[in-house]
């Protein structure tokens, strides 16, 4: 009886948290008065290596757990905190490099492509 509650509860959370974010997302992105606002000029490098950022974590993630062998320790709080804030830190670092030399000059192609030919 207790795995069935466990499993309905997490299963209720994780429909509420879908919903959640769900809301908070359209509402960022389709309500000019929002109350978060993410378009200031703060958020730009972030939103310019979100892509990379999402391309590369799963690459940062093996490579900490082959490097760093702590990592694939007991599991305990502390260590996860780390953990997270180093891949954080490694894949947001990647992923701005890659914007910076990769992703950037095709951007900059397309639009004097697309611009020349109009």
């Amino acid at each position: 009886w207790a795995l069935v509650s466990h499993f309905r509860l997490s299963t209720v959370n994780d429909e509420f948290f879908c919903l959640l974010f769900l809301v908070i997302i359209l509402n960022v992105s389709l309500n000019p008065k929002s109350l978060l606002k993410f378009s200031s000029k703060k958020y730009r490098p972030l939103g310019d290596a979100s892509y990379g950022m999402y391309l590369y974590h799963m690459f940062v993630i093996y490579a900490l757990y082959r490097i760093w062998p702590p990592l694939r320790s007991e599991v305990h709080t502390g260590r996860v905190l780390v953990e997270n804030i180093i891949t954080l830190l490694f894949t947001y670092i990647l992923a701005a490099v890659s914007y910076r030399w990769f992703e950037r000059p095709f951007l900059k192609f397309k639009q004097r492509q697309f611009s020349a030919a109009s």
